[in-house]
């Protein structure tokens, strides 16, 4: 979790914390990962007056004037790694990015640029943030790059105000393929009695869903169809959403299968 970093010291650094009954660097470590008044991200540690020292600070925010002063000879700096774990869920109409926070996280996640209308600062017990940003809309700025590709930059501020150099930006994306259904419909017509109308989908891929319909001249499902009845026939999507429909290679054929007339081509 933590790296040695040389060339680097906490020793005249402001938000510094002095940790006590420390005596060796592995307690100094645990007393970062615990402390509670901020997000401890490195520490410093002097074997020879069992010396601990905690800060907010990282290696990207201390300036090259804090470089290894000789009263700092001796001491050893350590601090977080940089990796974040970020995990995106895509759903039909939005985006959550989830994001692993060291706890306790008293700041917040939120999209780049929209830091009061589209946040989150609630910490699951697994010490993950997840923020939903909806795809459509300016609630988020979520931008559609075409080909079904959605994009968003979402900011891990560890300070519930104040947002410093150690946060993060993080670039996320969505990308929704575009998927080919092919649908079947079968229908019997006899003179005389009606009979059920039996409907067969099959798709090629889990979403969207797409389903046939036959409907009468009154808008309604038919069950069953009388020769020279006028039907309109009907393909849907249920979650136009973010998806489109199209339609082609549409026959109608007979119930032998010999003659066929192209409706769609």
């Amino acid at each position: 979790m933590f790296h040695q970093q040389r060339g680097r010291t906490l020793v005249q650094r402001g938000h510094v914390h002095v940790q006590g009954s420390v005596s060796t660097r592995e307690d100094c470590e645990t007393a970062c990962v615990h402390h509670t008044d901020f997000t401890c991200r490195s520490f410093e540690f002097d074997p020879s007056s069992k010396l601990c020292l905690l800060s907010p600070d990282d290696s990207h925010s201390i300036s090259e004037e804090s470089s290894t002063p000789s009263s700092a000879q001796g001491r050893y700096f350590f601090e977080r790694g940089s990796c974040i774990e970020v995990r995106m869920h895509c759903e039909a109409t939005s985006m959550t990015a989830i994001v692993k926070v060291i706890t306790p996280f008293r700041g917040r996640l939120y999209a780049f640029g929209h830091p009061y209308e589209c946040y989150e600062v609630s910490v699951r017990a697994n010490g993950e943030v997840a923020l939903t940003m909806p795809l459509h809309g300016r609630t988020c700025g979520t931008k559609n790059l075409g080909n079904g590709t959605f994009v968003n930059s979402v900011v891990v501020q560890h300070h519930p105000f104040v947002l410093r150099s150690t946060d993060r930006r993080i670039d996320v994306a969505c990308d929704y393929e575009e998927v080919q259904r092919k649908l079947r419909g079968g229908k019997q017509v006899l003179e005389g009695d009606l009979q059920s109308l039996t409907q067969v989908i099959t798709g090629l891929a889990a979403t969207p869903p797409v389903r046939l319909r036959v409907l009468n001249a009154s808008g309604y499902d038919v069950r069953g169809v009388e020769l020279g009845e006028q039907l309109y026939l009907k393909v849907e999507m249920l979650d136009e959403a973010v998806f489109g429909i199209f339609g082609s290679e549409l026959f109608a054929r007979s119930g032998k299968g010999t003659e066929t007339v192209m409706l769609i081509d």
